[in-house]
């Protein structure tokens, strides 16, 4: 039980809000502690940057921000 516990404070969470022109992403830890962020261009160069970005951490889980859909048009 120990190694659970251990285990989720480590985990880091990426939380992404699309645009129509760039990505920005923030890292968080289990204690809502911001890590890093950074901004990217969308494309593949951009989604690229964001995977290279997430390495930095061995336990990540992913939040992407749905846009509305009246948001879209």
């Amino acid at each position: 039980m120990a190694q659970v516990l251990e285990d989720s404070r480590s985990q880091v969470m990426i939380s992404v809000d699309p645009h129509k022109a760039s990505w920005t992403a923030a890292a968080v830890d289990a204690s809502l502690r911001p890590l890093a962020t950074i901004r990217v261009p969308v494309g593949d160069e951009g989604y690229r940057s964001l995977r290279r970005f997430a390495r930095k951490w061995s336990n990540t889980h992913w939040a992407i921000e749905a846009q509305p859909a009246w948001a879209r048009r």
